[in-house]
């Protein structure tokens, strides 16, 4: 069993961010899937969407779900969702934290977690501060 991830972010941002990490890295190493929600979207039917799809990675292990912003629609509407499945919700999904996570397929949800939340705080750097 593995931890599924779900990608829930404004347009195409999610799919774009796993396309891109498989350019990076080959193929996901955890079951994944990007649902795009825009501010306009039928809640309703944004909830079944991403319940099935939820339901759909969760192998046992929970879900990972990242979202692009806190607060926003695709946030709340994760947050609405009812407690059916175990999952995890992290908000400022980016590129760095898609391939932190992707590097450490066999961690734990909670685990996954940490790794999300390092890669993306250090994937924020101010490249004048670095040595080169």
């Amino acid at each position: 069993m593995a931890v599924g991830v779900l990608l829930v972010t404004h347009g195409e941002l999610g799919a774009e961010l796993l396309r891109i990490a498989s350019a990076i890295m080959g193929e996901p190493p955890l079951p994944c899937a990007a649902v795009s929600v825009a501010q306009d979207r039928d809640p309703e039917q944004a909830h079944a969407e991403l319940g099935a799809r939820l339901a759909g990675l969760e192998q046992g292990d929970g879900v990972l779900v990242l979202v692009d912003l806190f607060g926003a629609t695709p946030c709340n509407v994760v947050r609405l969702l009812p407690d059916a499945h175990p999952c995890a919700l992290v908000t400022g999904a980016n590129l760095p934290m898609l391939l932190r996570v992707f590097n450490y397929p066999d961690l734990d949800l909670p685990g996954l977690v940490e790794k999300a939340l390092g890669g993306g705080r250090d994937g924020v750097q101010r490249i004048s501060d670095l040595e080169f």
